[in-house]
């Protein structure tokens, strides 16, 4: 077989690549943004469930991500403190009793960040105050108000 074939073979080859990565890449991006808003979803839940229930103790202020995988509001297989644990294993915090209770989430890349933050912002997730002027997306990282 001459170099000829195989040069050409090559590029043929990548380009039929870099057309099938070109394709099936918003694929990947639109399931990643799914199981994202799935989980902080489920985590803004735990959140306002655990708000509610603990909502006459003292220590409500300081609660944090770590209070909701221990007192059984997140799965404990799945989560310890938030670090490095969401689904493209990057952080999660929660600060359910604050004052102004919020929940943070690195999306990775500010299009999903911005993704995310429309679809809370236009109704989609229930236990979202979409209103509140402190949702918003920081480079990648999302912050959502609870209710």
């Amino acid at each position: 077989m001459n170099q000829v074939a195989i040069v050409f073979g090559l590029i043929i080859t990548s380009i039929v690549g870099f057309g099938a990565y070109t394709a099936l890449a918003p694929l990947v991006t639109q399931s990643e943004n799914r199981n994202m808003e799935a989980e902080i979803i489920n985590v803004i839940n735990a959140a306002s469930e655990y708000r509610w229930v603990n909502r006459g103790e003292s220590g409500l202020a300081g609660a944090d991500f770590e209070d909701l995988v221990d007192n059984g509001y997140l799965d404990s297989e799945l989560y310890d403190d938030g670090t490095d644990e969401s689904v493209i294993e990057t952080n999660i915090t929660a600060s359910p009793g604050a004052t102004t209770p919020t929940i943070t989430y690195d999306a990775g890349d500010a299009e999903s960040c911005n993704w995310l933050l429309d679809r809370a912002e236009t109704g989609k997730w229930a236990n979202v105050d979409a209103d509140h002027t402190t949702n918003a997306c920081a480079t990648a990282t999302l912050t959502v108000v609870i209710e």
